[in-house]
């Protein structure tokens, strides 16, 4: 049997070059595929938005123009609580966070 008493997580992070290259590929993926938008009234918001012919059925296809202005325009830090309300820790501040099994349910 192995020993896993000294056992320490490790992670690996994404190059740039592989980020770029998984940013692009998501950016073909919400335009050629789309993504299925069950809601009539925000299909109908989109439609304004981006125009009818982005519109099939109930799958919405998002051009990179408009996914690009969506993530120049998020906030760059979120706050999460806790189910009491209390802060727990915050998005985007530069720190890693990890949360395994049912302790990820508690923010």
């Amino acid at each position: 049997m192995e020993n896993t008493e000294h056992a320490k997580p490790r992670i690996s992070l994404l190059t740039t070059g592989q980020i770029k290259q998984v940013h692009a590929y998501a950016l073909k993926i919400l335009s050629r595929t789309g993504v299925r938008v069950d809601s009539d009234r925000i299909r109908e918001t989109l439609a304004k938005k981006i125009g009818k012919s982005s519109i099939r059925d109930k799958t919405v296809h998002f051009p990179a123009e408009m996914v690009e202005w969506a993530l120049r325009t998020a906030p760059g830090k979120i706050d999460l609580y806790d189910r009491r309300g209390q802060p727990a820790f915050q998005l985007g501040d530069g720190s890693l966070h990890f949360g395994i099994g049912v302790t990820a349910l508690f923010y």
